[in-house]
């Protein structure tokens, strides 16, 4: 993996990171506006959980946004989940579809959760995207030791964003939440 490198998401990255998401996740999913919460969250007692992956030319290619438990509960909406007490949240997963089937997003996941136990988490909450293409993201997850909570209809149309899925603004994608015991 010299290949490649993990790095902290750090305000260096803003300008990549947001090109990166624009292309990948939506048109204006992550901006300037939100950029610095998103460091804000994913912080805790100086460790940050949240990283992005760049090749060889050090072009971002990857990224996994993960907040800090005791962060984001009052930033994210959920419905089945019942006691956030040490939860982290898995935000978003992605790696530009060159660099896809090579075990990055996995890796990037892996860090996450190396950094989440130094901060005491004890589970992660996300919410996948029931319509990534063959239900990948889903499908990921559950490989990942996830467990299915419930789906939730267009989850994301509170965002003003362009889904790179669907294709409609407000985006009218499922998610699934999906919980994940920390060992």
């Amino acid at each position: 993996m010299s290949d490649f490198s993990i790095t902290a998401l750090h305000k260096s990255d803003r300008q990549s990171f947001i090109h990166f998401s624009d292309e990948f996740i939506g048109q204006n999913y992550f901006n300037e506006n939100n950029f610095d919460q998103q460091i804000h969250l994913s912080t805790l007692n100086h460790l940050c959980c949240s990283f992005v992956l760049k090749n060889i030319k050090k072009q971002l290619i990857g990224i996994r946004i993960t907040y800090a438990p005791s962060l984001w509960d009052s930033f994210i909406d959920f419905a089945f989940l019942k006691d956030t007490n040490g939860v982290a949240y898995f935000k978003s997963l992605f790696v530009d579809p060159k660099y896809q089937k090579k075990g990055l997003g996995p890796m990037l996941s892996r860090k996450s959760i190396e950094i989440l136990k130094q901060m005491g988490a004890k589970k992660i909450l996300t919410h996948s995207w029931k319509e990534s293409p063959n239900n990948s993201s889903v499908k990921y997850l559950e490989s990942a030791g996830f467990k299915s909570l419930g789906d939730i209809k267009n989850y994301w149309e509170k965002f003003d964003y362009l889904c790179s899925g669907c294709q409609i603004k407000p985006c009218q994608c499922t998610a699934v939440e999906m919980i994940y015991n920390i060992r």
